[in-house]
């Protein structure tokens, strides 16, 4: 290697700018971001050594999380989620079609409690046919599962046994 991999010497940026001096590296096989950060370096240098500024964080919520840890704390996990969304622009959960629900019911009516927004979504999202995972009262709405047959270590010995012995 062109140089040393320990963090306390150079930044990752002097270590490729080593390799393809070197030659280690190709310039056509440099990272994607070695470019901007040539283009666009920063003003302090990132170093181990440079400290901290001590920041506090800020809590960020929004109006929207308050009623996605309710769902979640009254229906459950919302099942199957479609992470690339679906191609006629439906939500991607069942957690944020409610939320979108409780977010037209509030523009609709600004006056209202939380609760009452709450519990109409939720009818209105029953009403369309989805299945909220439990009722109010906590109780799961889906059928349990069907237990896993007994099955014994034996058993599995019994079937790889071949039948002349």
């Amino acid at each position: 290697m062109a140089q040393t991999r320990l963090e306390k010497i150079g930044t990752i940026f002097t270590r490729v700018s080593g390799l393809i001096r070197s030659g280690s590296m190709h310039r056509d096989d440099r990272p994607l971001w070695y470019d901007v950060y040539e283009a666009f370096p920063p003003r302090l240098e990132p170093r181990f050594d440079r400290p901290v500024k001590a920041v506090p964080v800020r809590p960020i919520f929004y109006q929207e999380d308050a009623v996605r840890a309710r769902f979640q704390r009254e229906f459950g996990s919302p099942g199957v989620l479609r992470l690339r969304g679906s191609p006629d622009g439906q939500p991607a959960s069942v957690c944020d079609e409610f939320v979108e629900r409780c977010d037209a019911l509030r523009r609709a009516a600004p006056a209202s409690s939380e609760d009452e927004l709450f519990e109409a979504a939720a009818d209105a999202l029953r009403a369309e046919g989805v299945k909220l995972g439990r009722s109010a009262g906590g109780e799961s709405q889906a059928p349990p599962p069907p237990a896993a047959p007994a099955l014994r270590v034996a058993d599995l010995f019994e079937e790889q046994r071949p039948s002349g012995s």
